[in-house]
């Protein structure tokens, strides 16, 4: 079995839109759906609570837990998983919809892998035509290309994004990311972190000897949304934060040499943009007084 965990704080409506896009892209029948609320506030809680109660989801095996303390992505999680009855867990986003047959995938994959220890990543596309979700979605794209495994080789790693539909990688976000359930509980999410999470889980899965697979056949659209340029800023600030432990020679690697690296070898400004996105959310924490940080 596979149990679908789903974090959700106050977006009911989104939520919503996963569970129907689940029903429209799913043939895979051995699975729950388990929705942990981070603590919604009322309104928002009432609304959610109506909404999986829509005989829709009645031939859905689904459980609601809710939190009376926000505990953050990583502690409803956490929670999920110790309630979890799947032997495979798969951790999805609440503002994420599934644009593939994503749970039969991930049965076959762990089918033919049974003694293997994968961790399995998948790709997300931005839907619809929002510049800023776009910037934030190729954020992760960004972090998944630079992250490709370095057994892969430095000309492959290169050309590869366009090329195959499966490689290894060192990250993957946990908007869309499956493991087996002892590898899990050998890990587990680190609940001091409000964000970047993941990113320390996949450091620690790499630590203890775990091989992160990236696969474009596991694929959802992201409609993170932003009301604003300067709140896009915000948010990657708030997850550049984690950057403050890398230390400097790695900083000035990654946030001045490699957009060079990408004009020279890629030719693609666009990426390039986006890239500067992103070394902007890991330099930004470095460049404010303490004070001026969310």
């Amino acid at each position: 079995m596979i149990t679908v965990i789903i974090p959700t704080r106050n977006r009911p409506h989104q939520l919503k839109d996963l569970l129907i896009s689940i029903l429209g892209h799913n043939t895979y029948n051995d699975f729950e759906i388990l929705i942990i609320d981070d603590c919604s506030n009322d309104e928002n809680k009432k609304i959610l609570e109506n909404i999986l109660a829509d005989k829709l989801f009645f031939n859905f095996k689904l459980r609601y837990i809710y939190s009376i303390k926000q505990k953050y992505p990583a502690g409803c999680r956490n929670i999920a998983a110790l309630e979890a009855r799947g032997e495979i867990l798969y951790f999805v986003d609440d503002d994420c919809e599934f644009r593939h047959d994503n749970l039969r995938e991930i049965s076959k994959f762990y089918a033919e892998h049974i003694n293997e220890k994968f961790i399995l990543g998948g790709y997300n596309i931005c839907p619809g035509k929002n510049l800023l979700a776009a910037l934030y979605n190729n954020f992760f794209n960004c972090s998944l290309w630079l992250s490709c495994s370095i057994r892969e080789g430095l000309l492959r790693k290169i050309f590869i994004w366009g090329e195959r539909d499966n490689f290894f990688v060192n990250f993957v976000p946990s908007l869309n990311m499956a493991c087996k359930r002892n590898i899990f509980d050998s890990l587990r999410f680190n609940e001091e972190y409000k964000v970047n999470e993941d990113e320390i889980f996949c450091n620690e899965a790499i630590n203890s000897k775990y091989t992160i697979l990236f696969t474009k056949k596991l694929k959802l659209a992201h409609n993170h949304a932003f009301r604003s340029f300067s709140e896009l800023l915000l948010r990657l600030t708030e997850l550049g934060r984690y950057y403050r432990r890398k230390n400097i020679f790695r900083r000035i690697i990654f946030v001045f040499l490699y957009p060079w690296a990408m004009v020279l070898f890629t030719r693609n400004l666009p990426f390039v943009f986006h890239y500067a996105t992103m070394s902007y959310a890991w330099a930004r924490p470095f460049l404010v007084k303490e004070s001026e940080r969310l």
